[in-house]
């Protein structure tokens, strides 16, 4: 089983992968750099690390499309604010 895990900020990869995930040692694999490692089960990025553009080279070209069992997507404080900003939940910051 091959998973993947995403969000927009470095602290948001780190914290599942470094904490929570560091037990499963070498299965764990970052992407960033320009590096692709094929050979883990589990692969953490920021969007801009996969992201193709004319900074970036598109990592996410280097994967099979079907390569990913499940992909974790944090996006859980984008949510949040857009409650708050309607006026759902109250700004608690």
């Amino acid at each position: 089983m091959v998973g993947s895990y995403l969000a927009d900020r470095n602290i948001l990869v780190n914290q599942p992968k470094d904490g929570i995930l560091a037990a499963f040692g070498n299965a764990r694999y970052k992407l960033e750099g320009g590096k692709v490692v094929k050979s883990r089960e589990m692969y953490f990025a920021i969007y801009q690390a996969l992201a193709e553009d004319e900074r970036y080279l598109g990592l996410f070209k280097e994967f099979p499309h079907d390569l990913f069992d499940f992909i974790i997507v944090d996006e859980c404080h984008r949510e949040l604010d857009l409650h708050r900003e309607s006026g759902e939940l109250p700004d608690e910051r």
